[in-house]
């Protein structure tokens, strides 16, 4: 049987210099195990592509947080257009690029890129499906709410700022209903796309680390832009939004899958770890910490 001083030496050889705290704590080893999977979301020192950090992931928190409330006091600010105002609206004004988006409306697009956007946000949940990402569900799971946060807290923040008339606004076929709402001068940019292009990069940027020698990369990659990209489609088609919008939606959402698991690698040291060994007779937890 391997003694606690062995697994604490090797737990001390592997993973650097540490601070070791342990209480010889009279829990049932199950106990120890449950806490250990919680707080750890992998075996100490694994060769897991993706670690999370306190210090990390309270800064991300945090600023995800404070980004939130901004973006739900600025767009709450926005006022509906008044029949007036929509009256005066010119489609000549739009600049060049973006002036064929007036032209559209269409009520089952607009559904159907909510349907597609919703199965976007969702797919993550394809991981559950692996041995190796299921693990790491914990650090996974924390990673793609960091993203979901920033994806929707940030469109929220333009919209707020911008106060941009959707296209539609200047279609005569568009019905008057939908034109007073506030929404309706809430186009730039698009929260869809953010929210669809965040999560088709995140899949795909966290299944490549996971299977970097799989040959499904090019079907994953292909197939989660492809459904990002539809999104974006239909957002054009619907009148929701004007290409700029759109693409500003799909630079930042991209950014944001790329560079949330890009700041979670585990080439940097893992700050905190807990082990949970067992004697035989009693039980204990250690706490690792990094300098």
């Amino acid at each position: 049987m391997t003694t606690i001083p062995g697994l604490l030496k090797h737990a001390v050889n592997q993973c650097g210099y540490s601070i070791l705290l342990a209480g010889r704590w009279r829990f049932p080893f199950l106990i120890n195990f449950i806490l250990w999977l919680v707080f750890t979301a992998q075996p100490l020192c694994a060769q897991s592509p993706y670690r999370l950090s306190w210090s990390r992931e309270g800064l991300l928190a945090g600023s995800g947080v404070v980004a939130s409330i901004a973006g739900l006091t600025l767009v709450n600010q926005v006022k509906a257009l008044t029949p007036g105002e929509i009256s005066q609206i010119d489609a000549g004004t739009v600049n060049a690029f973006d002036r064929g988006a007036t032209k559209n409306y269409s009520a089952r697009n607009d559904q159907a890129r909510t349907v597609i956007a919703l199965g976007c946000i969702a797919s993550p949940a394809l991981f559950l499906t692996g041995k190796a990402p299921r693990h790491d569900g914990w650090v996974i799971g924390m990673m793609y709410a960091e993203a979901l946060m920033f994806s929707a807290s940030l469109p929220y923040i333009a919209k707020g700022c911008f106060r941009r008339t959707r296209p539609f606004v200047y279609n005569p076929a568009a019905p008057m209903q939908e034109k007073l709402k506030a929404d309706a001068a809430q186009s730039f940019f698009s929260l869809h796309a953010t929210m669809a292009f965040s999560s088709a990069v995140f899949l795909s940027t966290v299944y490549s680390a996971y299977y970097p020698s799989s040959k499904w990369r090019p079907v994953v990659w292909g197939g989660s832009m492809l459904a990002a990209g539809a999104v974006g489609y239909l957002s054009y088609s619907s009148g929701a939004h004007f290409p700029t919008d759109i693409l500003a939606g799909a630079v930042v959402g991209s950014a944001i899958g790329f560079l949330v698991p890009w700041l979670h690698r585990s080439t940097k040291k893992q700050d905190f770890s807990l082990l949970p060994v067992y004697s035989g007779q009693s039980s204990c937890i250690a706490f690792l910490y990094h300098f």
